[in-house]
Parts: C-alpha cells; structure tokens; sequence
C-alpha cells in the first residue's frame, strides 16, 4: 500500500460526508418545494352585512341560522346597527371544512372599501385617520357550529392611510386604505373562527363620538393567513429525524475527549454550543400542540431560534477569525505545505460562508412572510411564492452541517498527529514557549 494510503483515505471520506450532505439538502429543498410551494396559505372573505336574526348575541354569514342581511331587511337600517359577520373556513350547507391544528397560526387582516359617491359629498379621510371597530371573536368545533366561545371581545382602535384610485378591482371611484391586523392567533386549535365587527358612531366605554368619517364604508374583507399544513409536516418530520441523530452524534463527539483524556479546544466548544442549540431546536415540541391549545409555543422557539443563530454567529465568527489569522501569517512568512489539509480546511470556511449567507437569506424570508400584508399594501404582491422547499432546505442544511463538522473534528487519539501541523510560533516568529491558542489547522481533520 502506498505511504499516502492513509490521507487518501481521509480525502476521501471528507468529500464523501459533504457530498452526502449536499445530496440530502437539495432533496428536501425539491420535495418540499414539490409539495407545498410557500409555507402560508390565505383565503380573503367579505364581510356578510347582518341587521337582525342573532343567535346568543352572535352573526352568522352563512348556514341555517343566516343572519338577515340589510339587502334582505325591510326596515330602517343605520349604520350602527349593521354588523359585519366573518367565519373561516366557510360553512356551505350542511358541510364545512375545518382549520388543522397542524396550521399552528391565524392571522386577520382587514381592508375597508370607501367608495366616492358621485356627487363628491365623502371626504377623504385625512392620514392618519382614526377608526374604531367594536369586534368579538369566537371559536366553533366540529360538533357545535352554532355554538361560538367567546375569545376575546373589545374595542379596537387603528390608524388608516387611505389613497384615491381611479382604477380598481371593485367597480366605482375607491379609496384603498392600509390593512388592519385584527386577529392574532399563535394556536390554530379549533375548527372553526366567528368575527362580528361594528363600526359604532358613539362608543359606550368613554362616551363619545366616534367614526364620523367613514359614511361611506361600502364593505368589509379580511384575509386571513395561516402556516400550510403540509409545511408544518414536513418541518416537524425534520425535527423528529434530526433530533435523535444529532443527538447521538454530539454525544459521542463531547465523550471521545474523556476517552482520550484532553480538554476540547475553544474551536471545539463553539462547535458543541452550536450542536447543543439545534438540537434544542430540534426537538419537536409542536406535537404538544396536537393535544392541547399552546399559544405560549411561539415564546419557546423564538427563544431557541435566538439561542441557534447566535451560537451559530458565535462559531462563524471565530472561525473565519482563525483562518484569517493563519492566512496573515502565511502571507508574512511564506506558505506552509499541508496537502490535502490545506484544501479540506478552505473547503471547510467556504462551506460555512454559503451557510452563513444562507442563513440570512431565510432569516429575510421568513420575516417578509410575516409582514406580507403590508407588503402587499405597498408593492401590490399578497405574498411570496415557492420558498417553501428553500426553509426546508436551510433548516435540512443547519442540522447536516453541524453533523458532518462534529464527525469531521471528533479526536481518536489521544494528541494531535503531527502530519500538516500548523505551527504558528514558527511562522510569525514567535518564541516556542509562548503559549498560543490552537490554530484552525490543529482542529482540522486529524480524525479522517
């Protein structure tokens, strides 16, 4: 056997890791795009307007028990006395369909339409404008479609900016006014949501008068935006995959230095915090969210999200530090030959850069996506297509990443070997008894 046998070996089993994570990458970037193309779904519905036939003080837009809609009502309408009735998902007859508490999130957004009459007597509300909506918000079962529990029920004020067009999707000269949020759910638990809304002109819990500006409120819609189910699958079937594997992997990585009786290096230990935050992530406590209501789910991974991206941050910048440092020393005292090291160790840095500026990208997204109806409101798109399968891939990424570092920097022996040893003192010129910090080099793959 040749006297290279043995890094050929490890060469070879270095692009064989990357490789293999590259691949399961990019087939969960397809499959997911293939089956859900953006991880939020959205239904707009135009408020039924309901003056009579109430049900326990409750509106229904649709159903056997119908509110009587003003086109219906042969009396005196005021325009305090119209409610405006929404419910999602629709009920058609006897049939409905029905949120999945796999949808975890609901969002309401809602849109005014002012019209301008002909003779010009609206004015146009000044921005901002103040509106007060008077709403109550209930949920319904499978079992109970006209039996709402209360959520919430309260006066809600807005500030609207509203600009004249000439041209728009509804018929007649329009306003078109900024979306309001007016529901925020953090746990989809239910079947079914009932929203009345009242624009009231005198408001009963201080006494004055309000919404004088808007008599010509010709309808109200809301949009309301939820996680994909299908989206929420598929990154939970994630967690549970990579909880256990990564897991394990970290264990014996953090026990090889006991068995070898040294202590991991800062390198080392920036690489186990990393391991230890996404397995944190991991785990998949959205399960809990099949048995019970859980709206205090988001704090939890909004702080495991924080703690992943800054341990992440932490590792990316000390070892972009360490090979910057290496490389000012190379450039001051000429090069060092360490063969296949040096490659492994630059292949390395470069894939951690594509990670990192990945990574920014999905923080970017993700955070559009949660403001899409304002994005809507300026730039005219309701939400952002075909990245369903590119979260998938960077959350596939981080736990392949973090897997194949910990294998590639796992110690199996005892000291480092002293072939493509990196020695700093050396090349700087410092004396040898100066105590140094390990360089990148003594961290590299002495275990492949």
């Amino acid at each position: 056997m040749p006297d290279n046998a043995p890094q050929m070996t490890r060469s070879i089993k270095f692009i064989s890791l990357w490789s293999s994570a590259t691949i399961i990458v990019v087939a969960v970037i397809l499959i997911g795009g293939k089956i859900e193309p953006t991880p939020w779904t959205h239904i707009t519905v135009s408020g039924t307007e309901c003056v009579d036939s109430s049900v326990n003080g409750w509106y229904f837009p649709s159903g056997k028990h119908r509110c009587t809609s003003t086109e219906a009502s042969k009396g005196t309408i005021y325009r305090d006395s119209i409610y405006y009735a929404f419910q999602v998902p629709q009920v058609e007859g006897d049939e409905a369909s029905r949120y999945s508490r796999w949808q975890w999130r609901l969002y309401g957004v809602l849109r005014l339409r002012l019209v301008l009459n002909n003779d010009n007597a609206v004015m146009k509300p000044d921005p901002p404008h103040k509106i007060i909506l008077k709403s109550r918000l209930g949920y319904m079962n499978k079992n109970d479609h006209y039996k709402p529990t209360l959520i919430a029920a309260n006066y809600q004020e807005r500030k609207l900016y509203c600009v004249f067009i000439k041209k728009h999707s509804f018929d007649e000269l329009t306003y078109d006014c900024s979306p309001q949020v007016v529901v925020v759910l953090y746990s989809v638990h239910h079947d079914h949501y009932l929203i009345n809304i009242l624009l009231p002109l005198f408001r009963d819990d201080t006494n004055e008068w309000v919404n004088r500006n808007f008599e010509a409120v010709k309808g109200l819609y809301i949009t309301f935006f939820s996680l994909s189910s299908w989206y929420t699958k598929m990154l939970v079937s994630l967690q549970t995959v990579f909880f256990p594997v990564l897991a394990t992997i970290l264990w014996r990585f953090w026990k090889s230095f006991s068995v070898f009786e040294r202590r991991p290096d800062h390198l080392e230990r920036d690489l186990a915090l990393l391991a230890v935050a996404l397995t944190v992530m991991n785990c998949p406590l959205e399960f809990v969210t099949l048995i019970g209501d859980c709206p205090w789910l988001i704090v939890i991974n909004d702080i495991r999200q924080t703690f992943f991206y800054a341990s992440f941050m932490t590792f990316f910048l000390y070892l972009t530090d360490r090979h910057v440092e290496a490389l000012v020393a190379i450039n001051q005292k000429g090069p060092v030959h360490e063969g296949d090291t040096g490659c492994q160790e630059a292949v390395i840095l470069i894939i951690t850069w594509v990670c990192f500026s990945l990574t920014a990208a999905d923080f970017i997204i993700k955070r559009l996506h949660e403001g899409m109806w304002m994005w809507e409101y300026t730039m005219g798109q309701l939400e952002i297509m075909n990245t369903c399968g590119f979260l998938l891939g960077i959350y596939c990424m981080w736990n392949v990443y973090t897997c194949v570092l910990l294998v590639i920097f796992t110690p199996f022996s005892k000291t480092p070997q002293p072939r493509g040893r990196f020695d700093m003192s050396r090349v700087v010129g410092v004396p040898l008894g100066t105590q140094q910090y390990p360089s990148f080099v003594d961290m590299r793959v002495t275990t492949l």
